[in-house]
């Protein structure tokens, strides 16, 4: 996966941004790290194990979903 510095960069966002971003994903998914957030959106449907981020569209995508 991507660090938190990589989405950043990607996003053209600030890495807090990113911080912030997870903690309210794990927040309502209910896990405390993110191997447990991918894995939770992964069997609730949220993202497929398939589908990789590739783009910064794909990632805010991904990330708007999960808000």
């Amino acid at each position: 996966g991507f660090t938190s510095k990589e989405m950043a960069a990607e996003l053209h966002i600030s890495e807090r941004t990113v911080e912030m971003y997870y903690s309210h994903i794990r927040s309502k998914l209910g896990v405390s790290n993110r191997q447990e957030a991918i894995a939770k959106a992964i069997e609730c449907g949220l993202i497929r194990r398939d589908v990789l981020p590739t783009s910064s569209r794909v990632m805010r995508r991904q990330i708007r979903r999960a808000r």
